[in-house]
């Protein structure tokens, strides 16, 4: 055995101990068990009880809280956007998030092709023919949706003119 490794057992063996000394320790040390503290908390008194508890009710607003409310709710209003329905976002941020999200998908089309290409040449190395077919058209797919997603492909021809 040479020093290395010998050096390594002793370390692991140093470890294992270290280990097995925390697992025999409480890492919460109390004076009293658990099940003492949860029965002196039952047997105090409960809060209702004691003198002065009032339960609280809600109140109907008063006059002044409704002026306030009012006067808020007149502020607010012209700031409030004027829509029925959910809520639009507008054609800029939409167009944004659609071209961020085209640029992530023709990467991932383009790093699909590169894999189905390296499984097609993979399966020629092994002579494996019918793979090898399945994983090139699965390539062509992919780089095509790729070259549709990031605009370098012409676009479809309409082939339905009437």
């Amino acid at each position: 055995m040479e020093v290395w490794q010998e050096q390594l057992a002793a370390r692991e063996e140093r470890l294992d101990a270290r280990g097995h000394a925390a697992a025999d320790t409480d890492p919460y040390p109390s004076a009293r068990p658990r099940e003492q503290i949860v029965g002196d908390h039952q047997s105090l008194p409960d809060p209702a009880d004691g003198p002065g508890y009032r339960k609280a009710t809600p109140q109907p607003p008063n006059a002044a809280d409704q002026s306030a409310q009012d006067d808020a709710d007149q502020e607010i209003s012209p700031l409030a956007p004027r829509r029925s329905g959910p809520a639009r976002e507008p054609v800029e941020v939409l167009q944004c998030r659609a071209a961020q999200l085209r640029g992530r998908a023709a990467a991932a089309a383009g790093a699909l092709a590169g894999t189905e290409e390296a499984l097609a040449r993979a399966y020629e190395d092994q002579h494996r023919d019918e793979q090898a077919a399945v994983h090139s058209r699965l390539a062509h797919q992919a780089r095509q949706a790729a070259d549709a997603l990031s605009g370098t492909s012409p676009p479809p021809q309409n082939t339905n003119r009437s």
